[in-house]
């Protein structure tokens, strides 16, 4: 249980330093999401419950959905759904064994997802709330260009902040 919850925690933190470093958030953390429900659908494929699949595919959707929708309009409010939707996905991960059974999924799994959903989308949430008003994305993709371009905050850089 604990191993979960700190490996959870690592993929989480590692996820974020990977789209901080490429500059490229909002579509990571974007396609992340939409990932996210496909793999409780690939534990139900491979212990060949396809009910199960087609009802996980079902309770994914709308994270696919809103995923797909935050990457294709990249607004100001969609920072922060994509922030929620992470927390909320968590909740989903946490209650899992409640909605449906799919004995594909191994039984460390929510739990270490549900973590590693905390952090991103905790993190996103943040990050949303330093952001200026009116940028309507976190990557490199809504920010200026150029030798001079030094960001509102530290944050929202992959480069160290010297002093």
């Amino acid at each position: 249980m604990v191993t979960g919850v700190v490996a959870g925690a690592i993929l989480g933190i590692a996820l974020i330093l990977l789209a901080r470093s490429v500059r490229a958030e909002s579509r990571i953390f974007s396609v992340a999401l939409m990932l996210l429900p496909l793999v409780y659908v690939a534990f139900a494929l491979a212990a060949r419950e396809w009910d199960a699949a087609v009802l996980e595919l079902a309770l994914g959707a709308p994270f696919i959905l809103a995923g797909a929708l935050c990457l294709t309009f990249r607004t100001p409010i969609s920072v922060v759904a994509i922030g929620l939707l992470w927390v909320i996905h968590a909740a989903y991960d946490i209650s899992h064994d409640r909605l449906l059974v799919n004995s594909g999924v191994p039984g460390w799994y929510p739990l270490f997802c549900a973590t590693l959903d905390m952090v991103v989308g905790f993190y996103v949430i943040w990050l949303a709330s330093i952001l200026p008003r009116g940028t309507a994305a976190f990557s490199s993709a809504a920010a200026p260009t150029g030798s001079d371009y030094r960001p509102a905050h530290p944050a929202v850089t992959a480069e160290p902040v010297h002093r």
